[in-house]
């Protein structure tokens, strides 16, 4: 299995149980935020769209087409960037701590995609 690969693998799984805990523990996943119960549909969402990119993710396990990888690599490293960011934004805006364990798995996903990247287009030059 090449590396991209099995990140897209240990992505889907992280984003897969993800979305999982979103709809199972909404509430009590909200770092303390006092939301309505119909404020809870937004959590759903938040746990489609996750379980959704699983489905991308796992998909991107099998495909052999450079192009079809590269699609699918920076759309999640996108995801994970901007996920990261809004986390940051979310603590510096007096929002629970408890984001930065959050904005880490982000940072590292972004990074990994980011740098699988890097390497997959030396292979292809050298």
């Amino acid at each position: 299995m090449k590396k991209i690969s099995l990140l897209f693998f240990i992505n889907g799984i992280f984003n897969a149980l993800g979305g999982v805990l979103l709809f199972l523990f909404s509430d009590k996943l909200a770092y303390g935020l006092n939301i309505s119960q119909s404020a809870n549909f937004l959590w759903y969402l938040l746990g489609a769209a996750s379980i959704t990119l699983a489905v991308i993710s796992f998909y991107g396990v099998y495909l052999k087409e450079r192009v079809s990888i590269q699609a699918i690599r920076i759309s999640l490293m996108t995801f994970h960037g901007l996920s990261a960011l809004v986390s940051v934004w979310a603590i510096t805006n007096g929002m629970s701590s408890l984001i930065w364990i959050n904005a880490t798995i982000h940072i590292i996903f972004f990074a990994l995609f980011y740098y699988f990247g890097l390497t997959s287009n030396r292979e292809e030059k050298g």
